[in-house]
């Protein structure tokens, strides 16, 4: 079982290398004090007793850009980053492209039309979320079903926003492949712009005993919905994805996006 670093809600007085204080960043309610002095913090690289002796650096910069939660994430290129590889338009009259990483799928409104992936998906649990835009709501389903008969479906959810993100844990119960999709059934033209499609495999994370900030336990300890409440925070905020266990650091989310402020202050004097 984990130890819980204390909650601290701490004043930290940011300073440049020489110790010139650049700006106060106070924290409103109680303020932790050692020795009656506050805490400062003089850069990057200096070991924190409240994070374990880990540095701003070590705790913040392998999570930069989402690099952490991108070895964890099972869908190829979900984020169109390199075009359209490893993602098939299975109805070529459809229109599919993908400009600065976001994906366009426009249907001719003659068949039922979709475009997604294959994955080999074990029997466990899993997270799935979607960034979207659509011509209308309901327009287009996600859909997960195995690649081949009986063509079992094991998520069918219509997208009911005309521009958001939308997320959903499913449980997968026979290891196979499976038909990972976006969705549109014969009609009218439509229009699907997508910035992600991310699959995340939350039995894994389970078992990991994943850290979750924001209800301060283990995933082990948590329901679905605060699981999903949890890994949505960690999509919109990726370089708060850190590795706990590592740096045996355990915040809750008042803390972590505290010191993650102080370091994004701090690396960008250092970059100047």
């Amino acid at each position: 079982m984990k130890t819980y670093a204390k909650k601290l809600i701490l004043t930290a007085i940011v300073t440049i290398f020489a110790g010139i204080i650049l700006s106060p960043l106070y924290k409103t309610g109680d303020v932790y004090v050692e020795n009656n002095d506050y805490l400062v913090i003089y850069d990057l690289d200096t070991p924190l007793w409240f994070a374990n002796n880990n540095s701003l650096r070590q705790i913040f910069e392998p999570a930069e850009n989402g690099l952490l939660l991108d070895t964890e994430q099972l869908i190829e290129n979900g984020g169109f980053e390199n075009g359209t590889n490893e993602w098939t338009n299975y109805t070529p009259t459809a229109s599919f492209t993908v400009t600065e990483g976001i994906a366009t799928y426009i249907s001719t409104g003659t068949d039922t039309e979709f475009f997604g992936q294959i994955k080999s998906l074990t029997d466990d649990k899993y997270y799935i979320i979607s960034k979207h835009t659509q011509s209308g709501v309901n327009n287009y389903s996600l859909h997960i079903r195995m690649q081949n008969e009986p063509y079992t479906y094991v998520l069918e959810e219509a997208l009911i926003s005309t521009n958001g993100v939308q997320s959903h844990i499913f449980i997968v119960n026979t290891t196979t492949n499976y038909l990972i999709r976006y969705l549109t059934l014969a009609g009218e033209v439509r229009t699907l712009t997508s910035d992600y499609l991310y699959l995340f495999n939350i039995t894994d994370l389970i078992d990991d005993e994943q850290y979750s900030p924001l209800f301060d336990t283990t995933y082990d300890l948590m329901n679905d919905a605060d699981i999903q409440t949890q890994m949505d925070y960690f999509i919109e905020n990726p370089n708060l994805y850190i590795n706990f266990d590592e740096l045996e650091w355990y915040p809750d989310q008042t803390q972590l996006e505290y010191f993650y402020e102080i370091y994004d202050i701090l690396r960008s004097l250092e970059n100047e």
